[in-house]
């Protein structure tokens, strides 16, 4: 009985209590798909939880992996605009992650992915929720992804060390919901960090370095305009761009960008031309990128006649063809 007793307590001072739970509740998740998200039937997840709530699984389909599936939310979240949606989503993520890890082996196919996705989950919420203590919620998540980077057994498979790409690149996403710069600017330094530790430990370098630049560029931008360290960083990120791999048009994009945040247009326009000869631009790059980014406002504006015509060469058959499916009943 003391056993059990320290037990739980152990597992409420690793896990929190916010997630710890003995059984898991399909009818109160898909409830709360229900009542928060007005397309909730869209959601896969959704359709997952209707499975398991009748006990319907897919041939072949184990339990673990079915409940993972169900319970992952988090690639929703931007998706939706209804705030109650995302509390939907983030509550069920919470509960059913929490619930995963608690109940599943740690030999389940997904047992340790399933501390990053909570560790994430746990600080998009507290972002998005008013008067949330978030220092301490972070400390929560930072126990996780300690624990995921310590036992995932992928971590360095092909020399990649790709737990800390991973861990990176939650951090970045995370910090997109922060309200307050200072916030954001302390989650992108876990990122950092989380993206320099694995640069020391992996023998390919070149995926971790992708978080890393994108990081840096992240924080550069959200500096004063007039500090040296704005400049540092952004110069920082964009080495780490360059030392990855060259043939990847967002790098170069990347690169481009945090020059011109820099105010050194001339390089920026060195590194689309880079884009333009590998001709990989699709309309990704050109709508959501040349046309709609803030970052290349300046090369719109200053170098309009240049700008219009590199648009010319690479953009129109983009261009037309999205303004014909825009058009289309």
């Amino acid at each position: 009985m003391l056993l059990a007793r320290f037990c739980a307590l152990l597992l409420c001072f690793c896990f929190g209590t916010t997630f710890a739970q003995d059984k898991v509740d399909y009818g109160a998740m898909l409830n709360r798909l229900k009542y928060g998200c007005s397309n909730y039937k869209e959601m896969l997840n959704y359709q997952n939880l209707i499975e398991l709530n009748h006990g319907n699984l897919k041939k072949g389909i184990s339990l673990d992996f079915a409940q993972y599936m169900a319970f992952d939310g988090l690639d929703w979240i931007p998706l939706v605009k209804e705030v109650s949606c995302k509390k939907a989503l983030l509550e069920n993520e919470i509960k059913g992650i929490g619930y995963y890890i608690k109940h599943q082996p740690v030999s389940a196919y997904m047992y340790n992915d399933a501390k990053l996705k909570l560790a994430q989950t746990l600080m998009i919420q507290a972002l998005l929720s008013d008067g949330s203590d978030t220092n301490a919620t972070f400390k929560e998540a930072d126990t996780l992804v300690r624990d995921y980077l310590q036992n995932d057994k992928d971590e360095f498979k092909h020399g990649k060390s790709m737990a800390y790409y991973f861990s990176a690149h939650a951090y970045i996403d995370s910090s997109e919901y922060a309200n307050k710069v200072e916030e954001r600017l302390l989650l992108l330094d876990k990122a950092i960090n989380s993206a320099k530790a694995g640069l020391k430990k992996a023998k390919d370098r070149s995926s971790i370095l992708e978080p890393l630049g994108i990081a840096l560029g992240k924080k550069g931008q959200l500096l004063s305009i007039s500090s040296s360290e704005r400049k540092e960083t952004l110069m920082e990120s964009i080495e780490a761009f360059k030392l990855g791999d060259l043939s990847d048009k967002i790098n170069l994009y990347n690169i481009a960008t945090s020059y011109i945040q820099i105010g050194d247009i001339e390089n920026a326009k060195l590194w689309l031309l880079k884009i333009e000869a590998l001709k990989k631009i699709d309309s990704q790059t050109c709508i959501q990128g040349l046309m709609l980014d803030p970052d290349i406002e300046p090369l719109r504006t200053k170098q309009k006649d240049w700008f219009v015509g590199y648009m010319q060469r690479n953009c129109l058959d983009q261009i037309k063809a999205v303004m014909m499916d825009s058009n289309k009943p």
